[in-house]
């Protein structure tokens, strides 16, 4: 399939496509039926008939196991809160269509959607995508939110209005929001509050910038199509502009920063309950992370790419969209770290559908494969790549067992210093999470699967704030086993809590690089 650009029309049939196809996987609502939202403006269907703009929202998770697994992280993809910034509509159709479609075939896919429930609006300013147009009706929607704005310029548009009704109702720890005019990826802070004569610093400031760097690495360049650079990334004071009532620094810090945070006034759509723009400590404090997509908010079609370049890094299917449903799916898997463990020369039966939680062999001792909920010990060798032996722990509690897995004599090697990347050879596909590739289970599974766990592992040392999650066993008289004292002491100083505020919006670093804010908020 080659990706092109997506009308209302389009991007709703194939919406409601998905949801029909596999209603195990994807249900599909709008915020007029969830929140009772007034809509804006007409758009044409696909049989050629009008009627009123719907704002869709497509949920993808497996619905079938949902009521017995209600802690599944949440994220949200926001496709375009501008209209005439088309790359970001088109990425997230293209990304909902390979999360459901892929499910069966590919265990990467599968994992997503059954540990994840990612939320997806294509449209989200539905009439600015009909129309081709940056504004709700005149209005910015990224001008619409209550942060840094005055009451009764805020929650003026559908947009805005469904947007805040999907944080409120949600536990979002992540979203990502596509627009488009350049290529970099920006975090907080960008608004004026926090810019004065230099741009300030978030708390948040340090993994924030590590996060960005790793959805730039997932993402590459997208190859000649996308002029064959990564993303920049910085604060979007830096990269951007500041603005008053931009979504991404509502979204970060509404519920803490409450100084400059106040209750919307707004006249349009008969008004809007000033109850709705009243927030508790948990409803909006995600890490809001801007994505401009391209340099032409347009582009031309053939610079958009096709479903075969998702997987071909720097191929000639690869493009604008390939790049960023990449970036969206690393995003994805950042917020629940999976971590399978096993000896080289034994991946390949470790890895042939191991379920989280499930023992492997380890060359004659228990191994785990585990993410953050598993709390089961992850033990990791690869003498062949990295040249040592590394331990990883999700539970300190479970160090023991882990100590147990390491060879004797083995000289440790810590993930902090392993990049992501296979090679410099641009021939190479990037590795971490992209090494599901079609043949990752065949004759190069030992080789990818080591790369593979590499990238899991780098996610786990940044969301549990590259502190207390790698615990080094070293060799040379053989493999150290701690004291029970030890264990209860680690357990104690490294208690790995990879929950929602704590995962994104808790990890606080003091900055060399500008002033870093606190807000007004307090802060757990």
């Amino acid at each position: 399939m080659v990706y092109a650009d997506i009308t209302y029309a389009s991007g709703a049939a194939e919406m409601l496509r998905l949801a029909t196809t596999r209603p195990d996987l994807a249900s599909l609502s709008t915020a007029q039926a969830l929140y009772g939202l007034p809509t804006a403006g007409t758009c044409r269907n696909a049989d050629g008939s009008s009627s009123a703009c719907q704002n869709y929202i497509l949920e993808i998770t497996n619905r079938s196991s949902l009521a017995h697994e209600l802690d599944r992280p949440e994220i949200f993809i926001s496709g375009a809160l501008h209209g005439d910034e088309r790359i970001g509509p088109s990425t997230a159709l293209a990304l909902s269509r390979w999360l459901i479609e892929r499910y069966d075939t590919d265990p990467w896919m599968r994992r997503l959607v059954d540990q994840r429930i990612i939320l997806v609006m294509p449209m989200t300013n539905a009439i600015g995508v009909e129309q081709r147009r940056r504004d709700e009706l005149g209005i910015d929607p990224n001008r619409d939110f209550p942060y840094d704005q005055v009451p009764s310029a805020c929650m003026q548009t559908v947009t805005a209005r469904s947007i805040n009704e999907l944080y409120r109702a949600r536990l979002l720890q992540l979203v990502v929001t596509f627009h488009g005019g350049m290529q970099a990826i920006a975090y907080n802070w960008g608004s004026f509050n926090y810019y004065q004569s230099k741009p300030h610093r978030s708390p948040d400031d340090v993994s924030q910038r590590q996060v960005a760097e790793q959805m730039s690495k997932f993402a590459g360049t997208g190859g000649s199509r996308t002029r064959n650079t990564k993303y920049l990334f910085k604060t979007m004071n830096d990269l951007v502009y500041p603005v008053h009532g931009g979504m991404e620094d509502w979204g970060y810090a509404a519920s803490w920063d409450r100084a400059f945070v106040r209750t919307c006034e707004p006249r349009t759509y008969g008004g809007y309950e000033a109850a709705r723009t009243t927030y508790s400590d948990a409803a909006v404090r995600a890490f809001t992370v801007l994505i401009e997509t391209s340099d032409l908010k347009a582009p031309t079609a053939d610079t958009y790419g096709a479903e075969a370049g998702v997987y071909n890094i720097n191929s000639d299917a690869d493009g604008h969209v390939p790049r960023n449903v990449r970036l969206s799916l690393a995003a994805i898997d950042l917020v629940r770290p999976h971590v399978a463990a096993w000896r080289e020369g034994e991946a390949t039966a470790a890895a042939a559908g191991s379920e989280v939680g499930a023992p492997v062999s380890a060359g004659g001792k228990e191994g785990y494969t585990a993410d953050n909920h598993g709390h089961k010990t992850l033990a990791v060798q690869a003498t062949s790549w990295l040249r040592g032996a590394s331990i990883v722990v999700a539970d300190a509690s479970a160090l023991a067992n882990a100590a147990a897995l390491v060879d004797e004599g083995a000289e440790p090697v810590s993930a902090l210093a392993l990049p992501l990347d296979s090679s410099d050879d641009p021939a190479e596909p990037a590795v971490g999470l992209l090494t599901q590739l079609d043949d990752a289970w065949h004759g190069r599974a030992p080789t990818l699967l080591v790369m593979m766990l590499v990238g899991a592992v780098a996610l786990v040392l940044l969301l549990c704030g590259l502190a207390g999650c790698l615990l080094r066993v070293r060799g040379g008289g053989g493999a150290v086993r701690p004291s029970e004292a030890e264990i209860a002491r680690l357990r104690n100083k490294y208690e790995c809590r990879v929950a929602q505020a704590e995962a994104l919006s808790l990890l606080t670093d003091t900055q060399t690089d500008g002033e870093t804010s606190t807000g007004s908020g307090s802060r757990p």
